[in-house]
């Protein structure tokens, strides 16, 4: 899961249409690349003095608009329970459908985000996390040597270091993963290591060109963390590179 992404295209909804955001490049390696479940880089603007250049993984690729539209609404989220003290008064969800490739490998994903802060789609399209927040993170990924169908509702147990997802006779991988972000100021990982996913399962109960809902039981380090979320489709690259300040 940590290796970049390339040729993506951000708003291929559940029944094949295309739209939202395409890269000509690469993707960011996944931000739960290190310990499962803990986001291990963070990003700031090239140049920005305050945070020096890109801090993690930086991603070369442009984005460009492609007759997909952006979310107007606001997601709706839950999140009982708390990470090392920290809870997420979830202000907002958002969810992106893509699909694209790693290496060989042909990948179809859902990205769903809860976030401590509103109007997080505008931030997302951006193709940015924003400084100072708290976010939990929920992807499902398909990835497989052929093209991969869109991810559709099911339930689904979480992969950990410790239970990592094993291929079906076809070569097929579904990737389940879910991560607590802590961001500083430039974005960087504020998470506690001692705050990574063991644990949990994710349902996803509905997905359509509008919305994803589900629910989500998960365990970081000695804490439960449950929840449910509606979150409209809003068409963000999934892996983001820039830090919002």
């Amino acid at each position: 899961m940590g290796a970049p992404l390339s040729g993506v295209i951000v708003g291929t909804t559940p029944s094949g249409g295309a739209g939202g955001v395409v890269s000509d490049g690469g993707g960011a390696a996944d931000a739960g690349s290190g310990d499962a479940g803990v986001f291990d880089g963070g990003f700031a603007d090239a140049g920005d003095a305050g945070c020096g250049a890109f801090l993690g993984a930086p991603d070369a690729a442009s984005f460009a608009e492609d007759g997909g539209g952006q979310s107007a609404d606001s997601g709706v989220a839950m999140v009982q329970g708390s990470v090392d003290g920290v809870a997420l008064a979830a202000l907002d969800a958002q969810a992106t459908v893509y699909s694209g490739r790693r290496g060989a490998s042909y990948v179809s994903g859902l990205t769903v985000a809860l976030t401590s802060f509103a109007s997080a789609c505008a931030v997302f399209r951006g193709d940015a996390q924003q400084s100072g927040a708290t976010e939990l993170l929920l992807r499902i990924e398909r990835e497989g040597p052929t093209a991969q169908s869109a991810v559709a509702p099911g339930n689904f147990t979480v992969e950990t270091t410790a239970s990592p997802p094993a291929p079906d006779g076809a070569g097929n991988v579904t990737h389940v993963t879910a991560t607590w972000l802590e961001l500083d100021g430039c974005c960087a990982s504020a998470t506690p290591e001692d705050a990574a996913l063991l644990n949990g399962s994710v349902s996803l109960n509905a997905l359509d060109a509008a919305h994803a809902t589900g629910t989500f039981n998960l365990q970081f380090g000695m804490t439960l963390v449950s929840g449910s979320f509606d979150a409209p489709l809003c068409n963000f690259p999934p892996y983001p590179t820039r830090c919002s300040r």
